[in-house]
């Protein structure tokens, strides 16, 4: 069996390390980027960093003893998975700068045709789409942007030679990118604008650096702080449920947070949301609420509207002239798949099949009916709430490997999910989602624009993590097989 992975990020790279692990050997990662990474990668930015605890911002299967930092920064994440890509003798299977942009099965040789950017196509048995939320940025539509006379640049883009010294910028966004690069650069140029179209909850994120003497656990007492760890944060799920007492709880945390560190009450009306704790995705960062009480940093409780040649205009009136305009908007993650054209053995894309629904949906974030031997990553609903989303991806490769292993065995020329199982998950999933404070109705990036929610999964990730060990492949219920 031949399979394609389609990104060689933090998935991508547990795809192959598992793949190999059943036997399969025959398989090719396609990475679009020069090298591998995925995310952090890209995200290059100056103070971008992770907020997830670096022990459990790691594979089960290849942990460190010593990180830098309790939260590691973006250069450590990467050298952290070009380390594990190197141990596990990836390289040779990755093709990078690899841009594939269609995916469609043909019947009668039933195989997959991945067709690449650069001209390259290749019929592959299995796919396993890697892509994730976080791969294509959200470019506000933004009138005369192109015609901006500065420097202007998305996060997920940031070039590598830019010096901000002396500049005059301004940064659009209050999501955690904005909430890392603003303390990163405000030092550093003239004057800062932050453009905020809706602030967002802010907690502290209790940040230290490892001293190198300092070692942490090994073996068996490495295994038992990193389950600790994962309990702790399991314990918290129920923060996402509309009114409950951890809610309540977390919404006062942020707000003591935010008067103990603006001490300015006109200040603390602009940075305070009127949502409910939860309903955008809260910043971790101790620092951002210090960088807007710089003297040469100001606050805009606006959004930018407009672009004309050196001046950025927000929809309140303010006019600033700057060098440097930052986007730090985030990614498109409700269209899911976006960069790929998939297209089924009827001749049906994907993404018209999800436009019907309503929006993007899948059995278990993995599974969609009509693919054969197709499954991805990362994928609807399967965003996790309570711990690190490292662990939610291997659980999603282990599932995704067995079933591709299944086929492999059995001599089957497709497995897929049936449509009955993906219709009853999906009906359930949403009734679960109805009682959470993401349908508050602020302006967040797991919902279509009709209100659906496709990106979060309502419960604890080891309730995820059991239901798709409980999925076997070989269950008729669920999958539908197609022999040779």
């Amino acid at each position: 069996m031949r399979i394609a992975v389609i990104g060689a990020g933090i998935s991508g790279i547990a795809a192959g390390v598992n793949l190999q692990k059943v036997g399969i050997e025959e398989f090719t990662i396609f990475e679009k980027n020069p090298d591998v990474g995925g995310t952090w990668f890209l995200n290059s930015y100056p103070g971008a960093a992770c907020d997830v605890d670096s022990r459990l911002y790691s594979y089960s299967f290849h942990t460190r003893k010593q990180w830098g930092r309790r939260y590691a920064e973006q250069p450590e994440i990467l050298d952290y998975l070009n380390e594990v890509v190197d141990r596990f003798g990836l390289r040779p299977k990755i093709r990078t700068s690899s841009d594939v942009r269609s995916c469609v099965y043909d019947p009668s040789s039933k195989q997959w045709r991945i067709a690449c950017e650069d001209g390259f196509e290749q019929n592959f048995d299995g796919v396993i789409a890697c892509v994730g939320m976080l791969n294509d940025p959200l470019i506000p539509n933004i009138p005369g942007l192109d015609a901006f006379t500065g420097v202007a640049t998305h996060t997920a883009r940031w070039p590598k030679d830019l010096d901000v010294h002396g500049l005059r910028a301004a940064v659009v966004g209050t999501g955690s990118s904005a909430a890392q690069i603003v303390p990163a650069i405000a030092p550093h140029v003239h004057s800062l604008h932050l453009f905020q179209r809706q602030p967002g909850w802010v907690l502290p994120k209790p940040d230290k650096v490892h001293a190198g003497t300092v070692k942490r656990p090994a073996g068996p007492l490495q295994k038992a702080e990193r389950c600790w760890q994962y309990l702790r944060r399991e314990l918290a799920h129920g923060k996402y449920e509309m009114g409950s007492r951890r809610n309540v709880r977390q919404l006062r945390h942020a707000v003591d947070f935010l008067e103990r560190a603006v001490d300015d009450p006109a200040l603390q009306e602009v940075l305070k949301p009127s949502y409910p704790f939860g309903c955008k995705r809260a910043v971790r960062d101790s620092n951002f609420y210090p960088a807007l009480l710089r003297d040469n940093v100001t606050t805009v409780p606006s959004a930018l509207v407009g672009v004309d040649g050196s001046r950025v205009i927000a929809a309140d009136g303010t006019t600033v002239e700057v060098d440097l305009l930052v986007l730090a908007t985030g990614f498109r993650a409700q269209e899911f798949l976006n960069t790929v054209e998939v297209e089924g053995p009827d001749g049906r894309l994907l993404s018209h099949q999800w436009a019907e629904a309503g929006g993007p949906e899948a059995f278990l974030g993995v599974a969609v009916p009509g693919l054969p031997n197709f499954f991805m990553t990362y994928g609807p609903n399967s965003n996790t709430a309570t711990t690190s989303m490292v662990f939610v991806l291997e659980r999603q490769v282990e599932h995704i490997v067995r079933a591709l292993a299944y086929a492999d065995r059995n001599r089957l020329t497709g497995l897929m999910v049936r449509p009955d199982a993906h219709r009853r998950f999906n009906q359930w999933l949403q009734s679960s989602i109805s009682d959470t404070v993401w349908t508050a109705g602020c302006n967040n990036y797991f919902s279509t624009q009709d209100g659906k929610i496709v990106t979060n999964w309502p419960h604890t990730s080891i309730a995820y993590a059991g239901l798709l060990k409980a999925a076997h492949p070989g269950l008729p219920w669920i999958y539908e097989e197609f022999r040779m």
